[in-house]
């Protein structure tokens, strides 16, 4: 990844434009796909992605810059550029970073880095493909898997060095059924913080038999009335609503602009008294959850909506700095090409009586 003496260099080569807070932060993505089409491999991707992250904050200002090269003095270069100076400063000290170990509570057991899994992941693609031809009408089935071994290291001036590893896979399938001029699609996409172990807990057949009624479901289904109606919203999905009607709203990304319904509703009735909403990272081994932040921060679980009544936002560092919420754990990046922002982990209204 990158040595540590490099990267307290670096951070004193920053502190010595007087930010207010810098941050080094190390990302390398690997990544392999199988597609299965047509009743046979399709494409097999797979590649490594590697960059550093560099951020100077100034008050409440953000300067951010990254690179793919691990070279001192490019890595230099760029924070003399991210200062705004235009001159290169004497560094006069460096921090020492100490390293902070953060429990590992995402368990694999089948990581990317230990192998790749072919064969087992080619049979795994047939079996869903075989379970979906049993039906009539099923005219294409497309299936993929997708492991990814994602290693991270974070440097900060606040002395924090920390390190994590997240494996991700995630299972993709869909299906085409035909029936004269109509056309319907069924399909499923399950996904685990965890390595191809994720076979043991999505059976095949069970996703081909799923996938392949959903198809056929909405060939025969006619079309739905039009007018009001009362909705009822099933788990699963009924998630994914959630998560963008609300859930988006509750991050200090969008409630430092004033661009969320709910920037100024902390405390008050927003939901009906049967309505507990939480967002957690610490689920053992579901997509969404993380050991830390991309920030170092270690992951909590944040009830957002209490009895109807809004407790609590999502914030990463600069949340906090703008709207004075808390940080939660939440500072996620897309890629060592982003700042933080904060962002969901896993987002669910708890169960109740209703």
């Amino acid at each position: 990844m990158i040595d540590k003496s490099v990267a307290e260099r670096v951070i004193g080569a920053a502190e010595s434009y007087s930010p207010t807070f810098c941050d080094l932060f190390v990302e390398e993505n690997r990544t392999s796909t199988i597609r299965y089409l047509d009743r046979k491999v399709n494409s097999l991707h797979s590649g490594t992605d590697f960059g550093i992250g560099i951020r100077l904050v100034f008050g409440d200002k953000v300067r951010y810059g990254y690179t793919n090269s691990t070279d001192e003095k490019r890595l230099l270069a760029m924070v003399n550029h991210l200062s705004g100076n235009g001159n290169d400063q004497q560094v006069l000290s460096s921090p020492t970073l100490t390293f902070q170990p953060i429990a590992n509570v995402h368990q694999t057991r089948y990581s990317l880095s230990e192998d790749e899994y072919y064969q087992e992941k080619i049979a795994y693609l047939q079996k869903v493909d075989q379970t979906c031809r049993r039906y009539e009408k099923i005219h294409q089935v497309d299936a993929s898997v997708t492991q990814r071994l994602q290693k991270i290291a974070i440097f900060n001036s606040e002395g924090t060095f920390r390190q994590d590893e997240r494996d991700y896979t995630r299972v993709r399938a869909s299906v085409v059924a035909i029936d004269g001029t109509n056309r319907a699609r069924g399909g499923q996409a399950p996904g685990l913080l965890k390595g191809w172990e994720l076979a043991e807990e999505y059976d095949p057949e069970n996703i081909g038999e799923i996938i392949a009624n959903q198809a056929l479901t909405v060939l025969r289904a006619t079309s739905c009335p039009s007018g009001k109606m009362p909705v009822v919203i099933e788990n699963g999905f009924g998630g994914v609503i959630f998560h963008e009607a609300c859930g988006h709203l509750l991050e200090t990304t969008s409630v430092e602009k004033k661009a969320s319904a709910f920037f100024d509703k902390l405390g008050l009735q927003i939901a009906h008294p049967c309505v507990n909403a939480v967002d957690d990272g610490t689920i053992p081994n579901s997509w969404g959850s993380i050991n830390m932040d991309d920030e170092g921060y270690p992951t909590q679980k944040t009830k957002l909506i209490e009895n109807g009544k809004l407790i609590a936002f999502l914030s990463d560092r600069i949340g906090e700095i703008k709207t004075g919420h808390k940080r939660t754990g939440s500072g996620r990046r897309e890629s060592y090409r982003y700042p933080p922002a904060s962002r969901m982990r896993n987002t669910y209204i708890e169960p109740g009586t209703h």
